[in-house]
């Protein structure tokens, strides 16, 4: 659990403001520290014994730096990592970091937070409804997830899972390179109240006709469906897609026969476009514009 931000920036000090008034969104972020009652300091040099002498484990922390020698003793202790590129200092060596930013205007407590759990593997929590939980996918629920995909309709128009072995081995490295990388995905929907694994949703990358589309998929047991939760899902979905990836149009591309994800889409607000095909399989796409 994150419970301490050590920074480590030229000639910045954390108790006195005019160190940084001139830095934008600075103050911002360590307000924003403070209202998630993270711990803040202020380090010269020695992060382990900084550490030990506050009595601070190196699992609870992360680092914010525009120092090189600092980023290098991150890796080395195995500490996360994030690099600032600071114009007022000589140009530094920073590529070990976890995180590298030009500024502070978009960082906030969840940023820090998402570099952390990325680099402790923690799944990251998506968005919340009214009833359910949106997070990342970890190992433990394929279990559950295989559970769903028992009753024979979930693949009529849905490709099925691997054999175990080798769906945990493709969960691992899709964990690694598609959020890693990306910062989306598929991702787990769970029931807010019990917890239990109700379905998947998210964002994937599809190419169409030599274009990179950016795609909502979905799927809910059967167990939990005809309960609006599909749609309650991909309302959160969307609005992440504007709000995190300032992405302004989202696809689905459906089969005709599938009329229940028809219906979905057409309720979220996507229009019909074209007949395409994909994989020698004759789909629908649709398509769903963001409107101020």
């Amino acid at each position: 659990m994150l419970k301490t931000v050590f920074f480590n920036l030229h000639q910045i000090e954390l108790k006195n403001q005019q160190t940084y008034h001139w830095l934008e969104g600075f103050e911002g972020l360590l307000n924003d520290l403070k209202r998630n009652s993270i711990n803040l300091f202020s380090i010269d040099k020695n992060l382990e014994n900084e550490c030990r002498q506050l009595h601070t484990k190196k699992e609870e922390c992360i680092v914010v730096t525009d120092n090189e020698s600092m980023v290098k003793e991150c890796f080395h202790l195995q500490i996360p990592c994030i690099a600032y590129e600071n114009s007022r200092v000589n140009k530094q060596d920073l590529f070990r970091a976890n995180m590298l930013v030009e500024g502070f205007m978009e960082v906030n407590y969840r940023f820090v937070l998402e570099v952390y759990q990325r680099f402790y593997q923690i799944p990251i929590v998506i968005a919340t409804t009214n009833r359910l939980l949106i997070r990342e996918m970890k190992l433990q629920d394929l279990d559950e997830l295989y559970a769903l995909y028992e009753d024979a309709s979930m693949t009529r128009f849905l490709e099925p899972l691997y054999e175990k072995e080798e769906e945990i081995e493709f969960t691992k490295a899709y964990i690694k390179n598609m959020y890693g990388f990306y910062g989306y995905g598929l991702w787990s929907i769970l029931d807010k109240r019990t917890g239990k694994l109700v379905g998947r949703a998210g964002l994937s990358n599809r190419e169409v006709d030599g274009e990179i589309q950016i795609e909502l998929g979905y799927m809910i047991g059967v167990a939990y469906q005809r309960k609006g939760l599909a749609f309650e899902a991909c309302q959160e979905i969307l609005k992440f897609a504007v709000e995190k990836l300032e992405c302004l149009f989202v696809n689905c591309f459906i089969h005709p026969d599938n009329v229940a994800s028809i219906q979905l889409v057409k309720k979220l607000g996507f229009v019909y476009r074209q007949e395409v095909e994909i994989a020698n399989e004759k789909l629908s796409w649709y398509r769903w514009t963001y409107e101020e």
